[in-house]
């Protein structure tokens, strides 16, 4: 018989916080906990209110379930985000059951599945409360806590086909309704139909009604053009009003003339719109600072109904699609001994700054935007992100587009920026301001340290999606190296997806 598996929801109200200590009312984690047989998976965690939704990694220490109680033993990787500052947490956490029911486990097996039950017989509706006590960045929290049993799937209707991945269309209709809908487009009320669809203004095209043309004539004019409306969709990024709708509304169109169109679009702009839905669904669910504080998030709300579904639909047309090929991970590197550069002797204009623990460098080089709508290194050229040692003034090409190493200064705009809460005061590289706000960019920052003692060091660039190249050795953000005396060439690549107008 195929393992029991049982899934739930763990809410730590107040488990995390934006600063130095909690505060009332703090971000509350949200944990995904899933046990298979007797064997814990893999815990994530979610906090809209902690700048970054990320997925937070963790795991189960030790868990017991019975009838009436659960208590776990939680340790979590919390990911920082651009204004919260992550770090290790653990929780201990105590429920006892409210509300009597049932809990509903699946058993699995091949293919299939089918549903059965633990002793605690079927806990829909079933909650769990207690406390939860522990540490977050060696801060003590405490606070309440509950969790409930995540509701079995529902089954499939008799005789109903699941769609096969690659096949298209599927959201509206299937390609085995095309002959008949054919058939009522030749009817007065279908020709009058038609003649409404695909129309276009300055601001928006009815890329929906295009894509039905398409596929009810069967001629390729009408999905190519839906090409050019899509790119003025694609052009909102997430700018909204204060009620959000528009972000779920342009990707609901979208998604439906990416079906519609699939198979007559060329495979580069599948790619772009690709990116752009999963770009939104990302920062809909993990990012909800990025846009306009106004909007209600709360899933009853009729504000964030239309983000939500728009975002379903693209779940929807997305399904099945090849993903990105994931890029070879770096290997581990905490904890290198890592030489200086031999024979290194710096250009003219390149900085060099030395050692000062706990503080940035303040002298930088910097190359930015490059677009990441292509694969591939910027800095092939210059023999690699890890290994190049520029100097002001080449121009680096990528993608169509073409930037120099630039010296960053201390002018408005000129690249530093220092807030006194946000950065306590002290200089930080602003990429929004290097990369003119430019979204989907890279920028990169060069600068070489000159360390004059041995000594252990950790990295600290608080921006999780930043890499460190310390004379070509990969680090991010927690890790620690040992350096020797000499000159250190330092590389940072800083992605950015997408930044406010202001």
């Amino acid at each position: 018989m195929a393992a029991h598996s049982t899934e739930l929801t763990v809410t730590l109200a107040g488990g995390l916080f934006l600063r130095d200590a909690p505060i009332v009312d703090g971000p509350t984690l949200v944990l995904d906990v899933s046990r298979t047989g007797d064997r814990w998976e893999r815990v994530w965690g979610f906090a809209g209110d902690f700048h970054i939704n990320s997925p937070h990694p963790g795991r189960v220490v030790t868990g017991q379930i019975s009838d009436d109680r659960i208590q776990l033993t939680l340790e979590m990787d919390i990911q920082s985000g651009s204004w919260a500052r992550g770090g290790r947490a653990t929780y201990k956490v105590d429920l006892k059951r409210e509300t009597h029911g049932a809990a509903t486990v699946r058993e699995r097996s091949g293919a299939g599945a089918f549903h059965g039950t633990l002793p605690l017989a079927d806990a829909r509706g079933s909650v769990f409360s207690g406390t939860y006590a522990g540490e977050f960045r060696g801060v003590p929290v405490t606070g309440t806590a509950t969790a409930a049993f995540k509701p079995a799937p529902a089954s499939l209707a008799a005789g109903f086909v699941a769609p096969q991945p690659g096949e298209h269309p599927r959201l509206l209709f299937r390609k085995s309704n095309l002959a008949a809908l054919r058939e009522k487009a030749k009817t007065p009320l279908g020709e009058a139909a038609l003649a409404k669809m695909g129309w276009s203004n300055e601001k928006e095209t009815d890329v929906v009604g295009l894509g039905l043309k398409y596929q009810l004539t069967g001629d390729r004019k009408y999905a190519e053009k839906a090409i050019l409306g899509v790119e003025k969709l694609m052009a909102g990024w997430l700018y909204c009003d204060q009620y959000g709708n528009n972000v779920g509304d342009r990707a609901a169109k979208m998604a439906i003339a990416f079906d519609l169109c699939h198979d007559a679009w060329p495979e580069a702009f599948k790619r772009r719109v690709r990116r752009y839905l999963l770009f939104v669904a990302d920062n809909v669910w993990h990012h909800h600072r990025k846009m306009h504080q106004g909007i209600n998030w709360h899933f009853c709300s009729n504000w964030s109904a239309p983000i939500h579904s728009g975002l379903g639909m693209s779940g929807l047309a997305l399904w099945g699609e090849p993903g990105e090929e994931p890029a070879k991970p770096d290997a581990p590197n905490s904890g290198a001994v890592i030489p200086p550069a031999s024979g290194y002797r710096p250009g003219k204009g390149v900085p060099v700054v030395t050692f000062q623990s706990d503080e940035m460098p303040n002298d930088w080089l910097c190359l930015s935007p490059l677009p990441w709508e292509e694969t591939g290194d910027p800095l092939a050229p210059l023999g690699g992100v890890a290994r190049a040692q520029p100097e002001p003034g080449p121009r680096v090409t990528f993608a169509g587009q073409t930037e120099t190493f630039r010296r960053l200064t201390r002018e408005t705009n000129g690249g530093y920026w220092a807030h006194t809460n946000y950065t306590r005061g002290e200089d930080a590289l602003d990429i929004t301001i290097v990369s003119r706000r430019v979204n989907f960019s890279h920028s990169y920052f060069f600068t070489v340290v000159s360390n004059d003692a041995l000594r252990w060091v950790r990295i600290a660039t608080d921006y999780g999606p930043a890499k460190l190249y310390l004379n070509g050795v990969s680090l991010k953000d927690g890790d620690s190296a040992r350096l020797t005396p000499g000159l250190y060439p330092v590389m940072v690549h800083a992605p950015l997806d997408w930044c406010n107008s202001w």
